[in-house]
């Protein structure tokens, strides 16, 4: 996950999220509801009191395809958080980095990732 953050720190976003406004919008940037509990308790545990979202709609095509591989490389070291037919969870280990979501909807090439720093 550490590479993830390193690479997070390099590229911009502008969906900048103050905590509290994240977790009450989340429902309208997921595809589902799958594992939306541990998505919120998950959000509510972040130590800062902003979240920056990374997302398909917030990259450019080249950057988002980097953090896709990215994503992928850090989530093949880790453990889901939850798992869903519709949606798979993973957070990064305490000590690793500060907070670190990712949020895997569908699989293989049809898969959309979403990671919030």
């Amino acid at each position: 996950m550490k590479n993830l953050e390193n690479f997070l720190k390099s590229i911009r976003s502008d969906a900048i999220y103050e905590k509290q406004e994240l977790f009450s919008g989340i429902g309208k940037l997921l595809k589902s509801n799958a594992a939306l509990i541990t998505v919120l308790s998950l959000i509510n545990k972040c130590p800062r009191g902003r979240i920056i979202a990374y997302s398909a709609e917030t990259l450019p095509p080249k950057t988002y395809a980097e953090l896709v591989e990215q994503a992928k490389v850090a989530i093949s070291h880790s453990s889901p958080i939850q798992q869903s037919i519709h949606r798979d969870v993973y957070i990064a280990e305490k000590g690793d980095v500060d907070w670190l979501m990712i949020i895997q909807e569908g699989e293989g090439d049809d898969a959309n990732f979403l990671v919030f720093y």
